[in-house]
């Protein structure tokens, strides 16, 4: 590839890394004061993990999703701030276990790009998706401009209360 610019003022990035942390399967990890930027794929991935804290982190120009759980359990991510995400800002998807707590977080251009969404799954192009077997909590995030869902939701004794969602399904209208 190459580039050329006339400007010298330009900056051009480019992401090269596919996740930028991924945790494997390991379980008890606390991961706070963090900053993600240019993921292709994930800013945090855990696959089958328990126990798992994400707290005052923030993501940037992430090409997949910036928090992505999958068949993890006793999630918590609180005071996450993402801008930029293209396909889903934060999955959290377990149905045979249980406990994901999503709070006072604050998600910006989540999935605006059609043909974006990556995964081609019923998660893209949504802000916050928690699907697990029982106890989800969602509750105080803002969420500002999503393509489709702000909040999707799955299990028994779910309780979603306290969220500010502005400007939804401006890529895709079924939401």
């Amino acid at each position: 590839m190459q580039i050329v610019l006339q400007d010298t003022s330009v900056v051009v990035k480019a992401a090269a890394i596919d996740t930028l942390f991924h945790t494997g399967d390991y379980s008890y990890i606390n991961i706070s004061g963090l900053s993600f930027e240019g993921a292709n794929m994930a800013g945090i991935f855990n696959r089958s993990g328990d126990h798992i804290s994400v707290s005052h982190c923030n993501f940037n120009n992430i090409g997949g999703r910036a928090i992505h759980f999958w068949g993890t359990g006793d999630v918590m991510v609180d005071n996450v701030n993402t801008n930029n995400v293209l396909s889903c800002a934060i999955q959290i998807t377990a149905l045979k276990k249980e406990n994901a707590t999503v709070k006072n977080c604050t998600i910006k251009n989540t999935g605006l790009f059609m043909g974006m969404g990556s995964f081609f799954d019923d998660m893209d192009y949504k802000a916050i998706v928690a699907t697990m077997a029982n106890n989800v909590l969602i509750e105080n995030n803002n969420i500002d401009s999503t393509g489709l869902s702000g909040i999707q939701f799955q299990g028994s004794n779910v309780l979603v209360q306290h969220n500010f969602i502005d400007h939804y399904c401006l890529v895709l209208h079924d939401g």
